[in-house]
């Protein structure tokens, strides 16, 4: 992972600096893009360091196309400098650990522990607790048991590093019909306690050509077996989303806009977060608030809503309002004698 120097750096000598230490300490290919977002100066800004840095002889910079993209790494010097274990910075990590941990394989949980323990040896002037591993804690309901797909994701973040496409076999539903695709897959995104899988369906032989114009998204857990090909992933890179930013996770179309009457009792549980890049809210006399916001999955718009019971009142749009009182009504339905 890259080192990150996002921050305001104001002279050139010191963006010379923070793009050695950046391309340094990668240990991938880093796009114009992302050095340009992290330096917070222009790509003609990056290619003019970059030439500085070739023209003083501190490392040559390899450029490599992925994709339609150029990235750039630094050719490590056989001794990289020795740098200084970060205390703070390992407890961070280790509180992360703790965050994500309930979700992942038992053996990615003892190396995580391990990996952790082990650098925290290297702390000469810090003491070690024995509460070093478990500073938090995160709660889950109905979680997934993700041990036994520990080979798969394996497989999977191999397939991810070394831009590989995966045949997989798949049961796209809990009935157990099982599916063959081919999958670019990029990248493994944790949501709702589950783990899915983030990439592109690719034609089966020859060039891997995606199959359409969107991500496709799979369930870790509905894996039966995933096995890494010769071919490469380069043709079918991420698609990038426009609706990122709009309440839900899943895109279920287009980018719509909401108003949903909220009771003041919600207030200090609704307005305390963002729901959505586009949102305001507005009070009215007796306390209760309207949220706007855009959403991108009415789904789980509906879901959201009827969490709140009789707090919460969907205004616009009329079909997502239907949509609410039908499956309100279904809910009573369930429970008639």
């Amino acid at each position: 992972m890259a080192a990150n120097v996002k921050q305001n750096i104001a002279s050139p000598s010191e963006k010379l600096i923070a793009l050695y230490s950046l391309l340094l300490f990668a240990r991938y290919p880093l796009s114009l893009t992302y050095i340009s977002e992290q330096l917070q100066c222009s790509k003609q800004s990056v290619l003019r360091l970059i030439e500085r840095i070739e023209s003083s002889g501190y490392g040559r910079i390899t450029r490599q196309k992925k994709g339609r993209e150029t990235v750039y790494i630094l050719s490590k010097p056989r001794n990289l400098p020795k740098i200084s274990i970060n205390s703070e910075g390992l407890y961070q990590l280790a509180l992360c650990k703790n965050f994500l941990v309930k979700m992942l394989p038992q053996k990615m949980k003892l190396n995580i522990d391990a990996v952790i323990q082990e650098t925290s040896a290297y702390l000469s002037d810090e003491p070690i607790t024995e509460d070093f591993l478990s500073v938090g804690d995160v709660y889950t309901k109905g979680s997934v048991d993700h041990t036994p797909y520990q080979p798969i994701l394996d497989t999977l973040i191999e397939a991810i590093r070394k831009h590989k496409v995966c045949k997989i076999t798949y049961s796209p539903t809990a009935n157990n019909v099982d599916k063959e695709y081919f999958l670019a897959p990029h990248r493994v995104t944790a949501f709702h306690d589950n783990l899915y899988v983030v990439g592109r369906l690719v034609t089966a032989d020859g060039v891997a050509e995606p199959l359409n114009d969107h991500n496709n998204t799979f369930l870790l857990h509905r894996f039966k077996q995933a096995e890494i090909t010769h071919r490469n992933t380069d043709l079918a890179p991420m698609v990038a989303d426009q609706s990122e930013g709009a309440f839900g996770w899943f895109n279920s179309g287009d980018v719509f806009e909401t108003k949903i009457l909220f009771k003041k009792e919600v207030a200090g549980y609704v307005t305390s977060r963002t729901w959505s890049n586009k949102q305001s809210v507005e009070y009215l006399d007796n306390g209760d608030f309207v949220l706007t916001m855009n959403a991108r999955s009415s789904s789980e718009l509906i879901s959201w809503v009827l969490s709140f019971k009789d707090t919460a009142t969907v205004l616009e749009p009329k079909d997502i309002r239907e949509k609410v009182i039908d499956a309100a009504r279904g809910i009573l339905d369930n429970y008639q004698d």
